[in-house]
């Protein structure tokens, strides 16, 4: 049987071609990556901690790019933690291949109110918010606003929201002009006892509530713990409802300490 070499030479280009395409094929498959997913976390002040599923992963604006898709819990630390009127920012996301997400949160500021003597009328735009002692969240209505503290037979005061610092406002009221304050010695007397009795109130407020919130949190550290190691989700819940409540007994103990030394002072 006779072999043609030009035959041979086609079926070799033919073979040879068909194995440079597999090549190729294969090359061009190994490259496809899977697109990542960008997340970016900014916040009205910046310098927040990002905690995701429990682990810090910087600060605010902050950008991620290497996160998995599915469920993650996020958490935001204000950058001054040791103002007790300060709150943290807690939230779940659900992200999927390919996304681009830009998140952006706003952190809630307080301010207390207190005034000598207590019991003064606060406006916000000519809206009654409450009286003295208060504790007033920033909302629209506050931002760049001022605050109008009234009581009747003194003189009213105006205060500038953005100027206070650490969220702490001591607003002292002048009695009007002419007025007599004085009172009957019984008036005083009256007086006296009701300033000892705020005392003895505030003081108790302050106990109960600190302790409320250091048997909060150890039980909110023991089902988080019980959570890490079961996974069951009605544990974490639990362990965000007993942080709530431990946080909002801090902010009622540290008012009460702080209204308990501004009582004394001003007695």
């Amino acid at each position: 049987m006779k072999i043609n070499v030009g035959t041979i030479f086609g079926l070799a280009c033919v073979f040879g071609n068909s194995s440079l395409i597999f090549a190729q094929s294969a090359s061009n498959d190994s490259s496809r990556v899977e697109p990542q997913i960008s997340l970016t976390i900014q916040t009205n002040i910046d310098s927040a901690a990002v905690i995701i599923d429990s682990n810090q992963v910087g600060f605010t604006p902050l950008t991620i790019t290497s996160i998995t898709p599915g469920l993650h819990l996020l958490k935001l630390i204000h950058p001054d933690p040791a103002n007790w009127l300060t709150s943290n920012i807690s939230d779940s996301i659900i992200l999927h291949t390919g996304d681009t997400r830009t998140l952006r949160y706003a952190f809630d500021t307080r301010f207390v109110v207190a005034s000598q003597p207590y019991g003064a009328e606060v406006l916000v735009n000519d809206s009654l918010v409450g009286t003295t002692p208060l504790v007033l969240r920033t909302t629209s209505m506050l931002d760049r606003g001022t605050l109008r503290i009234r009581k009747p037979e003194y003189e009213e005061a105006l205060i500038e929201v953005n100027d206070q610092s650490r969220g702490f406002v001591p607003v002292t009221l002048k009695k009007k002009w002419g007025y007599d304050g004085g009172g009957s010695s019984m008036l005083n007397e009256i007086t006296k006892k009701n300033s000892s009795f705020r005392l003895y109130l505030v003081g108790a407020t302050a106990i109960v509530s600190g302790a409320t919130a250091a048997f909060c949190k150890i039980k909110a550290d023991d089902r988080y713990n019980a959570y890490q190691q079961t996974g069951v989700p009605s544990l974490l819940s639990e362990t965000n409802r007993l942080d709530t409540i431990s946080a909002v007994a801090l902010i009622a103990t540290q008012l009460s300490l702080g209204l308990f030394t501004y009582f004394m002072l001003s007695d």
